[in-house]
């Protein structure tokens, strides 16, 4: 196993711990990749800092023909630097300063070319969501695409949750329904993985293979149809052929 697959194993086998991420990006550093670590390191802060400060944020003027403007404000305000003199209080959240760089930082370095290069299958993962620097969910994507590229999506990056445009076929599934009312689908093939599908319905097939079947519900011939909410089979295997 090469460094580079050791640091990304360490990485899927804790999400939730930011550490090996932060290894992998001084590897990077050191082996001519500084743009990817940068981006791992700017979400990392990112999701560590608040988007607005509170009430009572002290605040300067910036021209002394506005020093005499109702707070809180315009762009002409300014959030004071520790220890600076101050000339009134925001009375309700204003924008961190620190929040807007890393967040303009971030978009800087979302281009194309990286995307394309961190996703680890030749092109930008469709409708993906990056947390320090790796594709955490994804918000749409066929099944084709995802039977595809899944195994090289699921190399690189520690996902947690993706939903299918359409119907996969011929894939084992078991359905999950919590007690805070959320559903999801778990594949054999991904147990790690929440899924969620289009709108389905369920049916038999026919002769002696009984296991439910879960097919595309189709709402224009069957606009009407709708039980997601009271279903009770939980599990889905392809028939024999």
């Amino acid at each position: 196993m090469t460094d580079r697959a050791a640091l990304l194993a360490g990485i899927l086998a804790a999400p939730d711990d930011d550490a090996p991420r932060l290894v992998f990006a001084d590897w990077l550093d050191e082996y001519g990749e500084p743009e990817r670590a940068e981006f791992i390191r700017v979400q990392r802060e990112l999701a560590r800092t608040d988007e607005t400060l509170p009430p009572g944020t002290r605040m300067v003027h910036d021209t002394e023909a506005n020093r005499h403007q109702a707070l809180p404000s315009g762009v002409k305000w300014t959030i004071a630097k520790p220890g600076e003199p101050y000339h009134g209080v925001a009375s309700s959240p204003v924008p961190n300063p620190r929040y807007l760089s890393l967040r303009r930082r971030e978009r800087a370095l979302m281009t194309v070319d990286n995307l394309t290069q961190w996703s680890g299958i030749g092109r930008p993962i469709t409708e993906p969501n990056w947390r320090c620097g790796f594709v955490e969910t994804i918000d749409a994507i066929s099944a084709a695409d995802w039977l595809t590229h899944a195994d090289a999506i699921t190399a690189e990056h520690p996902l947690r949750t993706v939903t299918l445009t359409t119907w996969p076929e011929e894939l084992r599934f078991h359905r999950v329904d919590t007690s805070r009312g959320e559903t999801f689908y778990i594949f054999d093939r991904w147990p790690a993985i929440k899924f969620h599908l289009p709108n389905i319905r369920m049916s038999r097939n026919v002769g002696t293979y009984e296991e439910p079947i879960w097919e595309p519900a189709d709402p224009v011939a069957d606009p009407a149809f709708n039980i997601l909410g009271t279903m009770m089979v939980t599990s889905h295997v392809p028939p024999p052929r």
